[in-house]
């Protein structure tokens, strides 16, 4: 058997994020409509509850869920009247998960222009250079004897080792929201379990939503349309390296 060391860190292909192309939105100039955007994300998940608030001059706060996104940046019409627009003093965005609040943006009026609000991160959580080892499925656990791992390298590249495969994609993310684009990967054959286990998790990838790191220090990436998460435990870099193989 010959084993061939891969780098981790040198990464050969270029990736693009398919949605990192943000389709272009309309703006009104008189001020009933603002633009979101949240760099370098293309979209805002919809299990993630967006919110904007109108803080009017008198303190008072009028707040509304936002229950349609789009690529981003893209517009969203004011929940404001008329004849109120002109008492409106700031504009205020925010983004939750469950009930913790990971983005917010402002914007100070009465500036009327195209610029938007831009949400930033309330805490970052850092992927980059970190390393783990995936022990579930999203509930479908690992086959035996069947090693799955994945590295967050640097300037958005992660790589990894899918069970049979070495692969290589794109991914961004602000707080705890997470893109991952489809994977390239090597073109080695393995058992027909093996083979659907690195196709279901690779495809699943793709559907990353956001991710959460727990105090044991394991990362959990829950998906769209699914109610149990990708699994990981953290590795060494050296224990990274040894998985990224062809056997």
């Amino acid at each position: 058997m010959r084993f061939i060391p891969v780098t981790l860190l040198s990464v050969v292909s270029s990736f693009i994020l398919s949605g990192c192309l943000s389709q272009p939105s309309m703006y009104k100039s008189d001020g009933t409509s603002v633009i979101i955007d949240a760099q370098p994300l293309s979209h805002l998940p919809e299990s993630a509850k967006v919110e904007i608030s109108l803080i009017y001059n008198d303190h008072s706060v009028k707040s509304e869920v936002i229950e349609e996104g789009g690529y981003l940046p893209y517009d969203y019409e004011l929940p404001v009247e008329a004849d109120k627009q002109a008492s409106v003093k700031k504009i205020k965005v925010t983004a939750s998960i469950g009930t913790q609040r990971v983005l917010e943006g402002e914007k100070v009026l009465p500036i009327v222009d195209d610029a938007p609000v831009v949400l930033h991160a309330l805490s970052e959580l850092v992927l980059k250079n970190t390393y783990w080892r995936a022990e579930d499925i999203s509930g479908r656990g690992i086959p035996p004897s069947t090693e799955t791992t994945l590295v967050f390298n640097s300037n958005n590249r992660l790589s990894g080792y899918a069970g049979c495969n070495l692969y290589q994609s794109a991914y961004a993310s602000l707080s705890v929201f997470l893109e991952i684009d489809k994977a390239r990967l090597t073109r080695q054959r393995c058992s027909s379990p093996i083979m659907y286990h690195e196709n279901r998790y690779l495809a699943l990838l793709t559907s990353a939503e956001y991710f959460s790191i727990d105090e044991q220090g394991d990362l959990a990436i829950y998906l769209s349309e699914r109610e149990k998460p990708l699994k990981f435990t953290p590795i060494t870099y050296p224990e990274a390296q040894q998985s990224m193989i062809l056997q």
